[in-house]
């Protein structure tokens, strides 16, 4: 086989690959990918430092009555949760923080009551009073420890979830206080999931880059066409010059 030849196969097999599309949400619903984490985090209710990085929901502007940050990261059996709630600058025992979960099963998860109550259960949680890196000033502080087959979730696979006002206790930030609510999405309904935004939970790192599990099924006809072309170019040189 010639060089020539070679090079066209290369060619063949790479241009179909252009056609190949990534998997894509065929909606606008908001979509927040939880990071793969290693130091597993303190449910302490404190904002240690290097504990959290980026947060995936920032609560600011006219569509939030109280700003605030959150948080989201996953191990292999775990799913990490932070509330930064630094626009609730008052420590009061109706505060709360509350997620729902739900992937074939629905979950509410809650936090709620002055700062230094603890829950222990079928999750764990701890809430706090302090500053963060997103505000020197004291404010609420939430932290959440849910087993992932509490919420049935999977690494590498999609939880949908909300903080809707008016399910048993209030949202995502609730100041009693004041009776600031922050849903979220904003708007929300617990009846309608088309308006729940959607959780991606990792499967670890590869290459330094977060994938998802699924994402291997994509990556499979490049990584055998890569093989198929290897195959070829190793036979071609390794054959003596024709004469």
């Amino acid at each position: 086989m010639r060089k020539g030849s070679v090079i066209l196969i290369l060619v063949a097999l790479v241009l179909p690959m252009g056609t190949v599309a990534m998997p894509s949400l065929a909606s606008s619903r908001i979509v927040i990918t939880s990071f793969w984490i290693q130091r597993l985090p303190s449910i302490d209710g404190v904002f240690s430092l290097g504990e959290w990085s980026t947060p995936q929901i920032i609560m600011l502007g006219p569509s939030y009555p109280i700003d605030g940050f959150a948080y989201f990261a996953n191990d292999a059996s775990t799913l990490f949760v932070m509330v930064d709630a630094t626009g609730d600058k008052t420590d009061d025992a109706g505060d709360l923080s509350l997620l729902v979960f739900d992937f074939g099963i629905q979950r509410t998860i809650t936090a709620k009551g002055f700062s230094g109550t603890r829950i222990v259960g079928s999750y764990s949680a701890a809430i706090g009073f302090g500053s963060s890196p997103n505000s020197p000033t004291k404010h609420k502080i939430y932290e959440f420890s849910i087993p992932l087959t509490y919420i049935n979730g999977k690494i590498g696979e999609a939880v949908d979830l909300s903080s809707p006002f008016g399910v048993k206790t209030p949202s995502i930030i609730y100041d009693s206080l004041t009776g600031r609510d922050n849903d979220w999405p904003p708007g929300v309904t617990l009846g309608d999931i088309s308006g729940w935004g959607i959780l991606q939970l990792s499967s670890g790192a590869v290459g330094g880059i977060l994938l998802p599990t699924n994402i291997f099924a994509t990556l499979m006809p490049y990584l055998v066409s890569v093989g198929l072309v290897g195959a070829l170019l190793t036979r071609v040189y390794a054959r003596k010059p024709e004469q």
